[in-house]
């Protein structure tokens, strides 16, 4: 594994062209993201060290339920990012465009992915002797508004009870709020016909970071703002100032029930660790204070016992 950990190198001093245009054009949509096939597609310290953000199976922090996403809409393998000859591409343009994937990334060797994306209708906009690059032409935006939601976590029944009964505790808050302010609910059964619905609203993300986003928001009508980020119970988030429940939408990702209107939607992280870990510091030193200062008095009453 020492081979393709994240590490400095030539690879970063002098980029490939094709490298270099994906870093520029991605700078110009802002929220999308790539989806790597092939450790020759883009070297895995690339991805952090040139800020290219990507769908992809190789982090050792992924959430049971980002993971069941990319295993049943996405791929399946040991490390498909690496490219074993027994991985399954099970990617759509449904599957890409739901996270915002615009570009696609792919070696050139990997036939079964270069055919699945041939057969998808995606062009290629770039390539070089090691890569070729695909765009998806119309990706989905980080944040969208819709107009219904289904009664039911998404969760499938391996994750565990723990995660299930965390998730399922923010899920039910969430469906709640949503039919208090009028979302429409579809069926809880899974795969049933959709009739599509309009967007009910337009969203703009203001600013993002890893520990704080802040979206803007015009609803012409109640729906669910997604946020195509992993969810996770560390993030809350308010609306106009008002905590909301955060529900998680198409197994992975995040949603939050908005009213119509003008509204301001902002997301925190916060480490439920990390706060512990700050108390029980403060705590301490409090009482490492409290030791040196009696210890001080001791030493005072001593001295003027002895003169």
């Amino acid at each position: 594994m020492n081979t393709v950990r994240p590490y400095r190198s030539h690879k970063d001093e002098t980029l490939a062209p094709s490298i270099q245009w994906l870093k520029a054009t991605l700078a110009q949509h802002p929220g999308s993201r790539i989806f790597n096939m092939g450790i020759s597609g883009i070297f895995p310290n690339w991805g952090s060290g040139l800020q290219i953000p990507e769908l992809g199976d190789l982090s050792s922090g992924e959430l049971p339920w980002y993971r069941n996403y990319y295993n049943t809409y996405i791929g399946q393998g040991m490390f498909m990012s690496l490219g074993n000859p027994k991985d399954k591409f099970l990617f759509t343009d449904a599957s890409l465009s739901l996270p915002g994937v615009r570009y696609i990334v792919v070696q050139r060797n990997f036939d079964t992915a270069i055919q699945r994306l041939d057969s998808l209708r995606y062009s290629v906009v770039m390539q070089d002797p090691i890569r070729l690059i695909y765009e998806n032409p119309n990706p989905m935006p980080r944040s969208f508004a819709v107009a219904a939601i289904r009664k039911y976590s998404g969760l499938p029944p391996e994750l565990g009870d723990a995660v299930r009964t965390v998730a399922l505790t923010e899920d039910e808050a969430f469906v709640h709020e949503a039919n208090r302010i009028g979302v429409l609910t579809l069926t809880a059964m899974p795969g049933s016909p959709q009739t599509p619905l309009e967007s009910p609203g337009e969203i703009q993300i203001e600013s993002y970071h890893n520990t704080g986003i802040k979206l803007q928001c015009l609803m012409r009508r109640a729906g669910i703002v997604v946020l195509t980020d992993s969810w996770h119970p560390n993030w809350t988030a308010t609306v106009d100032g008002k905590p909301v429940p955060v529900g998680m939408v198409d197994t992975a990702f995040r949603g939050i029930a908005v009213e119509a209107g003008k509204h301001e939607i902002i997301y925190t992280y916060a480490s439920r660790s990390l706060v512990l870990g700050e108390i029980l510091s403060i705590l301490s030193l409090l009482v490492f204070s409290g030791l040196i200062y009696r210890w001080h008095r001791r030493e005072r009453a001593l001295r003027t016992s002895h003169s």
